[in-house]
């Protein structure tokens, strides 16, 4: 009953890109597109050869519920 303007479903996701598959096993499938993005956003801000101490960087995540997996 919730209208939306903007939808897709996610296809032909390969999270092997760029987590072990230890990550892949323990993280919910929206984990996974939350990781595998900000990956992605980090090199294609080019901060891959800019010293940064991993302490002062960090990415936030939240879920009322947690993954589809969860609730199954």
């Amino acid at each position: 009953n919730h209208p939306v303007s903007v939808a897709a479903e996610v296809q032909d996701f390969d999270a092997s890109e760029l987590l072990s598959q230890q990550d892949i096993k323990h993280n919910a499938r929206f984990i996974q597109f939350a990781r595998v993005a900000a990956r992605k956003a980090y090199s294609t801000a080019g901060l891959e050869d800019v010293a940064i101490d991993p302490y002062q960087i960090g990415v936030s995540v939240s879920s009322s519920v947690g993954g589809i997996e969860s609730l199954e």
